[in-house]
């Protein structure tokens, strides 16, 4: 299921649905051809996932993707579950950069969106 007919895993699959995510008889149709789903990547609509998941077994779940959605709860989750990671900054406006205590060389990146390649 993706709103683009041209989808990578498209050509490998039995059945595919060309609808936006948002379509909720779509996501009908598509619970009931499937058992289970899992996804291709973490910019699928968390609303999605919470729908699915009251139909068939999705993993990543809405939960785990909701944090894949967000570096700044990753982040966070992952601190407080105290797994290691490498320091980072939140910084919401340009101007707070002048205040990050980081050594150099910095990765920038956005807290949502964005590709990593």
């Amino acid at each position: 299921w993706d709103p683009s007919p041209n989808a990578p895993a498209k050509r490998f699959a039995t059945v595919s649905f060309d609808a936006p995510f948002e379509d909720p008889d779509t996501l009908e149709r598509f619970a009931d051809v499937s058992d289970c789903a899992s996804l291709e990547w973490e910019n699928v609509p968390v609303t999605l996932t919470d729908g699915l998941e009251k139909l068939i077994r999705v993993r990543p779940g809405s939960r785990s993707l909701g944090l894949a959605q967000d570096r700044t709860k990753e982040k966070g989750f992952l601190t407080d579950h105290h797994i290691p990671i490498t320091n980072y900054a939140v910084i919401n406006d340009p101007s707070e950069l002048g205040a990050v205590r980081l050594e150099l060389p910095w990765i920038v990146k956005t807290a949502t969106l964005g590709y990593d390649g």
